[in-house]
């Protein structure tokens, strides 16, 4: 299985070896962009010798469909790419090393896309679990970690796989079914019997649960009133902690269902290396600070309105 991950991943790279075989290629690194699904492939090519320049006329990278070029670096990290041109007919990136300056070593950066069920393949990220929970905060347990690190070790001289998401789904429905005003719990009270009901046969109790949602339109607009303004004051991200090595990427925004804010998601970001093949930790929500970040908000616009 291993080895036949490898040759999907690198099928394409004998022709770029081919391409620079006279300037012994090195594969330097290869980056991987985990939540973008894009990677970036970088050669260190020796072009000091001045006589083998001059007998080639060109240098012809076949186009993988997947890859492209992104940069020629010289040694003082001057970009040169203006010179690689698309030719049209063999469907190849062409330049000539006639028009590169006499610098010893050059960096080839390739950029291109990479395949999702791959990408899994290399990492493996464990669905976050929520492992203990106090009255302050919930924790889940995050953990990333690359496959087959031995085969990853003899392919790549260095590997590095930038924004693995260990993302979390975070529950918050019981906090505002609990703080929100007693006429406004009423309201969504109201819709969610209407909406229960609406999926189901009994048109009897369809038709009560209607008049009844019919009747509460000026409520109903007070209550996404309500949530809008909690959620334009109250940043979820203030209320997310995470452990080394792992980073807060994006944060929500809150999902709602029957009028009520149910859960949000948040990104916990990591980098994995050869040196560094794994990453575990955990992430906090710090609920006991987000339910009085929300009855402080309530108790506000109680005060604001009596």
């Amino acid at each position: 299985m291993a080895e036949k991950i490898a040759e999907k991943l690198i099928n394409w790279l004998p022709n770029v070896f081919k391409a620079f075989k006279n300037f012994k290629p090195e594969m330097q690194k290869f980056q991987i962009n985990y939540r973008e699904k894009t990677s970036e492939i970088y050669y260190k090519v020796n072009m000091g010798s001045d006589s083998i320049r001059k007998k080639l006329a060109k240098i012809e990278v076949p186009n993988s469909g997947n890859y492209s070029f992104k940069a020629i670096f010289d040694e003082g990290w001057t970009d040169y790419s203006r010179i690689v041109k698309i030719d049209r007919n063999t469907n190849s990136y062409v330049f000539s090393p006639k028009d590169l300056p006499s610098s010893q070593f050059y960096m080839v950066i390739l950029k291109g896309l990479i395949d999702p069920d791959g990408l899994k393949r290399i990492v493996h990220v464990q669905p976050a679990a929520n492992q203990s929970s106090t009255k302050i905060f919930d924790k889940y347990w995050l953990q990333a970690s690359i496959r087959d690190i031995r085969m990853m070790e003899n392919l790549y001289k260095a590997l590095e796989i930038e924004d693995i998401n260990c993302g979390v789904n975070i529950a918050i429905d019981k906090y505002f079914s609990a703080e929100i005003p007693k006429e406004l719990r009423k309201t969504a009270e109201i819709i969610q019997k209407f909406m229960l009901a609406a999926q189901g046969k009994d048109r009897r109790e369809l038709f009560t649960a209607w008049n009844q949602y019919r009747t509460m339109s000026s409520s109903d607009s007070n209550l996404e009133k309500l949530y809008e303004n909690i959620f334009d004051k109250v940043k979820l991200k203030e209320f997310i902690s995470v452990d080394q090595p792992f980073q807060i990427g994006k944060v929500g925004p809150h999902k709602m269902e029957n009028y009520l804010p149910i859960s949000f998601k948040t990104e916990a970001l990591t980098k994995l290396t050869l040196d560094n093949p794994q990453a575990s930790g955990y992430l906090k929500f710090h609920k006991k600070k987000f339910t009085a970040a929300i009855d402080a908000h309530v108790e506000k616009r109680n005060s604001h309105s009596s």
